[in-house]
């Protein structure tokens, strides 16, 4: 009798403790992710309009605090940058972070014979800002860009940049 007391009570703490780890969203997201960002625009100095070549990466996200997760995104570039999110239900606000863009396009000038065109490669000192929705094993963080030349002073943004996330 004392046997089956003790095994009720384990089944009924072992059910709780599921119950409990199966309901924290926090929990239920940390791991490893692959990401890619897709064909992306931004603009440059509200002129040129550039589609960026998507990036592809790693993304590991660890629980930070009870509703926080920390997110390191891992470019297959060799570009690593990190922030904290904020998880509100299904969404996650992102806290604003600082990153390196380079940004590769084409112009054409004027030659005394005949238009030549020039690839222009610069680099932008960015913040990214955004929120993602979780969707099971996928996330789909919609991101904006804005920021300004590292050589130039040329200001470069972006707005609803998809990245989807799906856990390995």
């Amino acid at each position: 009798m004392n046997m089956k007391k003790s095994f009720r009570t384990v089944v009924l703490a072992s059910i709780a403790a599921l119950a409990v780890s199966c309901s924290d969203p926090v929990k239920s997201l940390t791991g490893g992710y692959s990401y890619q960002v897709g064909k992306q625009e931004v603009v440059i100095d509200d002129t040129v309009s550039v589609v960026l070549t998507s990036e592809i990466g790693a993304l590991q996200m660890e629980q930070n605090k009870d509703d926080e997760v920390l997110l390191t995104f891992n470019s297959m570039k060799g570009d690593v940058y990190t922030t904290t999110g904020t998880i509100d239900d299904k969404t996650i606000t992102l806290a604003p972070f600082s990153r390196t863009l380079t940004v590769t396009y084409t112009i054409t000038q004027e030659d005394l014979l005949r238009p030549v065109d020039k690839t222009v490669n610069e680099a932008y000192n960015i913040e990214v800002s955004g929120e993602a929705e979780i969707h099971d094993e996928t996330i789909h963080f919609l991101l904006q860009y804005a920021g300004t030349g590292v050589s130039n002073d040329k200001k470069i943004s972006g707005e609803d940049i998809l990245m989807i996330a799906k856990k390995n």
